[in-house]
């Protein structure tokens, strides 16, 4: 048995096979889903273990007892459980769940052991649809580059002060992933939530909002500051504006108070693939703009304090990375079409 292999993946070769899919194949599928090279010995050996045991999971190696007794450990699979968000370091700070002060990896261990595997909350997979438009669009624009300096880009963000990047989980084998790009799932009660745009000239406005952003909401945020800041996204009946306007496909954008608010306001919009924030380089601005909060962590005691601070970032620092912003997206169109439209890393 390969113990690089997690259980995850051991379980996707056993069905595979169980499905009955030549080995040769099943390598290759291993190779591009995990990127995990495997003989076909492998998966033999993983039947086999299977059939024998009904378990994927390795038998430990004789050697020291182990330091966390039955208890503790169901202590801290129990918190894992009730927060996936819990990393094997966050464990390890805990003296309540951590009393024997096990290391780090052997809390990691346990976690394998119980089939708790770390995944980002990155979506694992696109649809073939999904895959398709994004494609399409790629190739698109790939000859079209003057298209870029053009287009406003908008989003919306969670805002506290912690280091941006990929949030990981702990799930089960089996259990359906969480499916949202860098999603912002640590609760903080210093939250702000807020509505931005940019452009190739720099930072439009930050909005902040309360609760759930509705279509309600998204319309009196047009209203009062997209065509104020970008009054020529607005056309005509003869002739469109000379700018475009990009927002991704979740729900209130996609409302048709919102389209009716578009259309009787003559902007037009670009089409954006769906599952696609990895396109936007409006997230990398998120991104900057959280880890500068994160240096005034310590003096952040309100969401009032993070919005200050934030509005003060955002107009002072985020402005000198967009031109860099806007000339990397030729390159995500190249990264698509590389990837046969692909998720990119950016």
């Amino acid at each position: 048995m390969n113990c690089n292999l997690s259980l995850n993946i051991r379980a996707d070769i056993l069905l595979q096979a169980q499905a009955g899919i030549k080995y040769e194949n099943i390598v290759e599928n291993v190779a591009h889903d995990h990127k995990k090279n495997i003989s076909k010995g492998t998966i033999t050996k993983i039947r086999d273990k299977y059939d024998d045991t009904n378990t994927l999971i390795d038998k430990p190696r004789p050697g020291r007892p182990k330091l966390l007794e039955p208890e503790e450990e169901k202590a801290i699979i129990r918190a894992v459980k009730k927060d996936p968000k819990l990393t094997a370091v966050d464990i390890y700070n805990d003296p309540e769940l951590n009393q024997p002060n096990a290391s780090i990896r052997t809390i990691q261990y346990l976690l394998k052991e119980y089939g708790l595997e770390a995944t980002t909350t990155q979506p694992q997979q696109l649809s073939p649809e999904a895959i398709e438009q994004r494609l399409a669009f790629a190739n698109k624009y790939m000859n079209e580059p003057d298209i870029w300096p053009k287009i406003v880009f908008s989003d919306e963000s969670d805002l506290y002060p912690y280091k941006a990047g990929k949030l990981f989980i702990r799930r089960c084998r089996g259990e359906y992933p969480l499916s949202y790009y860098n999603m912002n799932t640590r609760w903080d009660e210093r939250t702000v939530k807020v509505w931005g745009c940019i452009s190739i000239e720099g930072v439009g406005p930050l909005v902040r909002y309360s609760g759930t952003m509705e279509n309600t909401k998204l319309i009196e945020i047009y209203e009062s500051q997209l065509i104020k800041n970008y009054p020529k996204l607005r056309g005509s009946s003869t002739r469109p504006g000379a700018l475009l306007f990009q927002q991704d496909n979740a729900g209130p954008h996609r409302h048709n108070n919102v389209a009716r608010w578009f259309k009787e306001n003559k902007v037009c919009k670009i089409f954006w693939p769906p599952y696609s924030p990895d396109l936007n380089p409006l997230e990398n601005v998120w991104g900057i703009l959280q880890d500068e909060l994160y240096k005034y962590n310590d003096d952040l005691e309100t969401s009032e304090d993070v919005w200050e601070v934030a509005q003060e970032i955002w107009k002072k620092d985020i402005n000198s990375c967009i031109p860099k912003l806007y000339k990397s997206l030729h390159d995500r169109m190249l990264e698509v079409i590389e990837r046969s439209g692909g998720r990119i890393d950016r």
